[in-house]
């Protein structure tokens, strides 16, 4: 996959106790119309559509977002790193 060596794409796989890869996400660097960046979060895919395991690929993309300081934006939301929700926004990729 050539997004593997994309500075601005990280995937996110989870893994359950035996072992097996059960779920992927992308969490892709982009910028708001003002030149912002955001993080965006892609659905999960996986074998398994429990809500924990997409839950849980918030939860890390949230903790990411917090640490650089940006917020992160799903499909369905946007959320600043101080968890207040806000307005949808359009989102520019940086490659």
């Amino acid at each position: 996959m050539a997004c593997l060596s994309e500075p601005t794409i990280k995937i996110i796989q989870i893994y359950n106790e035996d072992g097996n890869f059960i779920a992927r996400s992308v969490l892709r660097l982009m910028q708001d119309e003002s030149g912002d960046p955001q993080l965006y979060l892609e659905p999960a895919y996986s074998t398994n559509n429990h809500k924990a395991i997409e839950d849980a690929c918030l939860r890390f993309a949230q903790q990411k977002a917090q640490e650089m300081g940006v917020k992160l934006c799903t499909d369905d939301k946007s959320f600043s790193t101080s968890s207040d929700r806000s307005e949808k926004k359009t989102l520019l990729s940086l490659g």
